[in-house]
């Protein structure tokens, strides 16, 4: 799963931006300690008694130093603190700093429809839960995806992006998008913008400090000589935070443009169509500029799917080179744009980005290349629960009746627990949408939930909490859990709860070997979940990931959800790296026939949930006719 090599090049990006953070902060020291040191020789030449510190240059006064160091250092931190505290509101804070406005469904014009319909086509293609939209009142082309985590991203999009944009190009661009949050390049995003603000703190208060003394009145009194070295001071603190930026932009710039590539290599994946991204570029090359007037634009240039204000250090690929890797030789270029200077194009996909997808790039669109999932949903789900979906009210009522029993006496009890919790209005929605509910097949029940995250997300928290403990109650009401309910309660907890703050972010360090029994327990339980005659044969797939694995798995017996429910609790605690390798073995189990089946998907999707690690799920079950099957635990 190169998914997973994707996020491991953005967690070593993460690393080098804190090592070169940390050079442009003592980079910025010394160049502010250069006139402490300069002042210091002048007045030893000047001194006829011998410097009070042998050994030392006259220049280098270690007292001064580590003065000079802790006030930059912490006038720098404290800049880069501000700026995270602004954001910790993730992808929100981000809008809203741009004059976003969230769009709802129930009150979009035909083409914010139109956007909406994508992002949950493309949802669904990532396998990635529905995310929140704003939209900028701004002309220019442009997008971006922001947040910490995927539990609190949110997209933008300019009015330009909306009207001007083909639908198709439209897709492109919302792939490129939710390429960004898959591969953990929102949180690397957050880290470069309080990397820059930090280092540009220095600057602001050199400028601060030239306005005061350029505003004082004229003098030769010592008021006078006041503002001559206000003005020295100033003057010595823009320049170092000038140039400790100018490396901090350096960085971001560098990191930036290759988090492009990626993206625009997955996008291509996910639409199966890399003509239409590379459509939009040329839409938006078209178009001359594509800046926004929001002033808070540059300081989050990186963030957005073109450049997004004037800067003096690219932060993205040029436009004709991201055509280029996408159509390769045969790249159709924008008239202003020239061809390559001579160099011939052997291999589009020589240009890729390490580890992207080989068909991403230089691919031709496949004959059923864009993916118009929405249709393909409409005819296996009926319209009236798609609307259902989008409102927070008529969500609440679809994943209750996703868990809803055959048996009319445990019926009876799930509708006195919706009308006691949730009040009659649930109650009679949950009547209302029960025969629609139950033309869908078992096996598409997970899209519906993914479909509604965007609707629960605005519940406030006691909304949440009374609708949680109320779903409770309905899957208890048959005395079992199913496979579903299981894979919902991962789901919920972790794309919904966590929006509260209600979950922590695993921070784990134990070692994946120091969990050897919990990892049997759940790549056991993964080999059984299909075809029983072939789990040896699935579970030796993992041995690729895991190579100390016995040969046969688990008697099915001892695989049950409870014990998998206390293997995962174990593995929680492992550290990052080794529990995207445990998902790898996960997903090569499944692999093994080459089939994604219902119950292998559940599991999937509830393993890597509760494991904080997210998967690329498939729809090929939307496109073919997979028969929803009984998911007892």
């Amino acid at each position: 799963m190169n998914f997973f090599d994707h996020q491991d090049a953005a967690r070593r990006a993460t690393r080098r931006l804190v090592v070169l953070f940390l050079l442009s902060i003592a980079g910025t020291i010394v160049l502010l300690y250069a006139p402490v040191g300069f002042m210091l020789a002048s007045d030893e030449a000047k001194r006829s008694s011998p410097p009070s510190m042998e050994g030392l240059p006259p220049w280098l006064d270690p007292g001064a130093l580590l003065v000079v160091a802790a006030i930059a250092s912490g006038l720098i931190l404290l800049g880069a603190l501000v700026r995270r505290v602004q954001l910790s509101g993730g992808g929100k804070s981000v809008a809203e700093s741009l004059g976003g406005r969230w769009l709802d469904p129930a009150s979009a014009t035909p083409s914010e429809r139109r956007l909406l319909d994508v992002v949950e086509e493309m949802s669904i293609a990532s396998g990635m839960p529905v995310l929140p939209v704003a939209v900028i009142e701004d002309g220019s082309i442009n997008a971006f995806a922001a947040g910490t985590s995927p539990a609190n991203a949110v997209l933008g999009f300019t009015r330009g992006a909306i009207n001007r944009l083909s639908r198709d190009e439209l897709q492109g661009v919302v792939a490129h998008e939710f390429s960004h949050v898959a591969h953990g390049d929102m949180h690397l995003n957050i880290r470069l913008a309080c990397a820059i603000a930090g280092v540009m703190v220095i600057a602001l208060i050199g400028r601060v400090l030239l306005q005061v003394a350029a505003r004082a009145p004229r003098s030769r009194s010592k008021k006078g000589d006041a503002t001559v070295a206000l003005l020295l001071v100033g003057l010595v603190l823009l320049v170092a935070g000038a140039i400790g930026a100018f490396f901090g932009r350096i960085l971001q710039a560098a990191v930036s443009r290759q988090r492009e590539f990626l993206a625009d290599a997955s996008a291509a994946q996910y639409t199966r169509n890399p003509r239409a991204l590379a459509d939009a570029l040329r839409t938006i090359a078209g178009a001359g500029s594509n800046h926004l007037d929001a002033e808070a634009a540059s300081g989050l240039n990186h963030f957005f799917f073109t450049s997004a204000a004037n800067a003096w250090l690219a932060s993205h690929p040029p436009i004709e080179e991201r055509i280029r890797r996408l159509e390769g030789a045969a790249a159709t270029l924008p008239p202003e744009m020239p061809k390559s200077n001579g160099a011939r194009v052997e291999n589009a996909s020589s240009f890729a980005p390490a580890g992207a997808p080989a068909s991403a790039v230089g691919a031709q669109p496949d004959p059923q290349a864009t993916r118009n999932v929405l249709p393909l949903l409409s005819r296996r789900i009926p319209i009236k629960l798609l609307e259902a979906c989008r409102e927070p009210f008529d969500a609440q009522a679809v994943l209750l009746l996703s868990t809803w029993a055959t048996d009319d006496t445990v019926r009876e009890r799930q509708r006195d627990a919706v009308r006691t919790g949730l009040g009659p209005a649930v109650a009679s929605t949950v009547s209302r949408l029960r025969p629609h509910m139950e033309r869908v097949p078992e096996a598409l029940r997970l899209m519906l939930l993914d479909l509604c995250m965007p609707a629960l997300q605005q519940l406030s928290q006691p909304q949440y909490v009374a609708f949680r403990d109320t779903l409770a109650l309905v899957m208890r009401a048959d005395g079992r859990v199913t496979l579903y309910e299981w894979a919902m309660r991962s789901v919920l907890a972790r794309r919904v709860e966590a929006r509260f703050g209600a979950l922590h972010e695993p921070h784990g360090r134990a070692s994946l070997d120091s969990r050897r029994n919990e990892v049997f327990v759940i790549l056991s339980t993964m080999a059984w979940a299909s075809d029983r005659a072939r789990a040896a044969r699935a579970l030796h797939r993992a041995s690729t990931q895991i190579r100390w694995l016995p040969s046969e798995p688990l008697e099915v017996a001892r695989c049950s959800l409870d014990a998998l429910d206390a293997a995962l609790e174990r593995i929680a605690g492992v550290d990052e790296g080794g529990r995207h390798q445990l998902v790898e073995a996960v997903a090569a189990v499944v692999s093994e026939d080459g089939k994604l089946h219902p119950r292998e998907l559940l599991l999937l999707r509830g393993i890597s949930d509760r494991l904080d690690v997210f998967v690329p799920s498939s729809i090929d079950m939307l496109e073919s006719d997979a028969p929803g099957i009984a998911l007892d635990a």
